[in-house]
């Protein structure tokens, strides 16, 4: 006929077989702790910077959800909607502290033992 011609279609290709997640966990974790101290404090502030936003959104988001479902008046829901804000970004400030502190071992049990 006079219609476009139409080549048969090919079947998908498999995909390729993906790592575990445990493998690339490790992957990255070699990565990372090859690279310099410079580089590695820059990862963890783009990190917690990151964390910090996805914490206080969803803070937000579960302290108006709070404030909407027991609440009537407008300063108590936004009272109420920036405690979950607090409580959001709080969280990450401590998870970036605990990031950034140097590991605690067995470099103070030293002293208790005199």
């Amino acid at each position: 006929g006079l219609g476009p011609r139409r080549t048969p279609a090919r079947p998908p290709a498999a995909p390729a077989p993906r790592a575990s997640s445990k493998q690339t966990a490790m992957d990255t974790l070699k990565k990372f702790a090859s690279a310099p101290s410079e580089l590695r404090a820059s990862q963890h502030a783009d990190e917690c910077a990151e964390n910090a936003v996805m914490r206080l959104a969803y803070g937000t988001l579960a302290g108006g959800a709070i404030a909407l479902l027991l609440f009537r008046g407008r300063s108590a829901r936004t009272a109420v909607t920036s405690l979950g804000a607090g409580f959001g970004i709080g969280r990450a400030y401590a998870e970036c502290a605990a990031k950034f502190e140097p590991a605690k071992g067995n470099a103070g049990s030293e002293a208790g033992d005199a």
